[in-house]
């Protein structure tokens, strides 16, 4: 039937499945799976609105432990800010991004605190050299620093399905693929189309995952922590370097596989024949 869908049809069919899953699996394994933004805490910390906004609230905190007007101001803003650099504080940060990773994809509900003891620990590492803040501080009273969470989308139902649907796509594209690829007349041609395939998804995976996060940094403000939770899962990148240079090899062998062939079509095919010894020249020379 003429009617009928092409193999090679399908095939191509199956790899816009199986592109459209493997951005989606991209996106999931970056903002939904947790590990990547708590290994990038340190980097979202260092972005301007949410530095400012911690800086605020570790000084309340610290605040709250000397007699009012005990300190300096400007004294008390500077403490605050080295805190957020100290290790212990990065690591109560990470740990907090785990808690609103968990509030917004998978609904998990409750205030949002970093660790009252790696916060407390942090301030007194930060207020060395600051004797009207390091002997409240070194009493051991734990510092409560919390994000607010009323502020906190919940998405878990959506990130549910938005897992269902990249599994759906995966499995789509990927029977489609190995179909077209199993019934397509020209093996190398599908090959061919494979390793291109391969190619754009890796460059598409750097461009989205490795240019358009830095784009977004220098940008500044929110749209910057949106590049930094982008740019997140580093092992994005050797998967898209995986690709390219996996589908490049394949093209460079599907290329070298078709000129053999053709080299061995054209050996095949007899020449144009000799003249005999002993047969005269039917031409002869108008002179």
């Amino acid at each position: 039937m003429r009617d009928r869908i092409s193999p090679g049809s399908i095939l191509t069919l199956g790899l816009c499945l199986a592109s459209l899953a493997f951005t989606m699996w991209a996106v999931e394994a970056t903002a939904i799976t947790q590990g990547p933004l708590h290994r990038d805490a340190r980097a979202v910390l260092e972005q301007p609105p949410v530095r400012e906004s911690m800086t605020n609230r570790v000084a309340t905190a610290i605040a709250t432990q000397i007699p009012s007007g005990a300190v300096d101001p400007q004294v008390l803003a500077e403490v605050a800010d080295k805190t957020l650099q100290e290790p212990a504080f990065v690591a109560a940060f990470a740990r907090a991004l785990d808690q609103v990773q968990a509030h917004v994809m998978h609904g998990t509900v409750g205030p949002i605190t970093l660790d009252p003891v790696l916060v407390a620990q942090a301030a007194r590492d930060a207020s060395a050299g600051q004797p009207e803040l390091a002997a409240p501080l070194s009493i051991g009273t734990p510092l409560t620093v919390g994000l607010a969470d009323d502020q906190v989308p919940d998405v878990a139902h959506w990130a549910d399905l938005w897992q269902g649907i990249t599994r759906v796509l995966a499995f789509f594209g990927l029977v489609l693929m190995t179909y077209g690829t199993l019934r397509v007349e020209h093996r190398i041609w599908a090959l061919g189309r494979i390793c291109r395939w391969a190619i754009a998804v890796g460059a598409g995976t750097l461009a989205l995952f490795w240019v358009l996060p830095r784009i977004l940094e220098e940008l500044g403000g929110w749209i910057g922590v949106g590049g930094v939770v982008l740019g997140a899962n580093d092992a994005l990148i050797p998967i898209a370097f995986v690709l390219i240079a996996g589908g490049a090899l394949g093209m460079a062998t599907a290329h070298r596989i078709e000129a053999h062939d053709r080299r061995r079509l054209l050996a095949a095919i007899p020449g144009p024949s000799t003249r005999s010894a002993g047969v005269a020249n039917p031409w002869e020379s108008p002179v």
